[in-house]
């Protein structure tokens, strides 16, 4: 198992069985084969690669392979940003039946510049509409969010693959408590970092490298493990 003690570095990773990295506070985890004992320390996400207790915002040209989840307002100052990249995801937006979210902001949009795509034919879920409107342009296309006083294909935009128009609607109040999630990631953090290091990294020509600091970029082995939980500590840098 993997911590990470620093709390200042938002990241974003690939969803895999492998790794993730929750924004706010920075946990990452590998899963061994153990027996006796399994822990995540992200359980509760609901499927979402990307999840942020605070504002989000998506600039340059980006891409998210699974949903993202906002907890505050989505700042869009992107070239082009794509979420949901591949057909991933697992939450549903009370009175969708089975189709899952891929855009889930719990408060408002900020629009600066650019646009963003949610793909896959997943839904986009808005709790505040503040500067914000949604439409199909009028004949079954697939739903956009602009700004107000703006219209459909506008330069700003989020761009969906589906019709949402009437329904679900796109602005509808939030109800996923990111609060009471991140109240409970901020424990499991503290836990954790009770514990003491107990998993010694080495290079690739396996020489171990000294008190785990990976200082440049570059491949790194795990030889050997404790039988019971393995704890790796990682400052932010490293």
């Amino acid at each position: 198992m993997i911590r990470n003690l620093q709390k200042k570095s938002p990241l974003k990773s690939k969803l895999s069985n492998t790794l993730k990295l929750v924004f706010g506070i920075v946990i990452a985890f590998f899963v061994f084969s153990q027996p006796t004992f399994s822990q995540n320390p992200i359980a509760g996400n609901q499927g979402f690669q990307v999840l942020t207790e605070g504002n989000f915002t998506s600039s340059g040209s980006h891409h998210i392979h699974g949903p993202l989840a906002v907890g505050g307002n989505l700042i869009i100052n992107s070239s082009i940003g794509e979420i949901n990249m591949d057909a991933a995801g697992s939450y549903v937006f009370p009175g969708d039946g089975s189709n899952t979210t891929g855009l889930l902001v719990k408060g408002s949009i900020t629009w600066t510049a650019g646009y963003v795509k949610v793909l896959n034919s997943k839904y986009i879920h808005i709790g505040n509409s503040t500067g914000s409107i949604s439409g199909d342009n009028g004949v079954n296309q697939s739903t956009q969010v602009y700004p107000t006083g703006t219209s459909y294909n506008n330069a700003k935009r989020i761009e969906g693959t589906i019709d949402q128009t009437p329904s679900p609607a796109v602005f509808q109040t939030v109800g996923f408590d990111f609060t009471t999630l991140f109240n409970t990631y901020r424990s499991t953090s503290t836990t954790m970092g009770a514990s003491a290091n107990n998993v010694q990294l080495y290079n690739s020509s396996n020489v171990a490298i000294s008190g785990n600091n990976v200082t440049s970029t570059q491949s790194v082995r795990v030889n050997s493990l404790m039988t019971g939980v393995n704890y790796l500590d990682l400052t932010t840098t490293s």
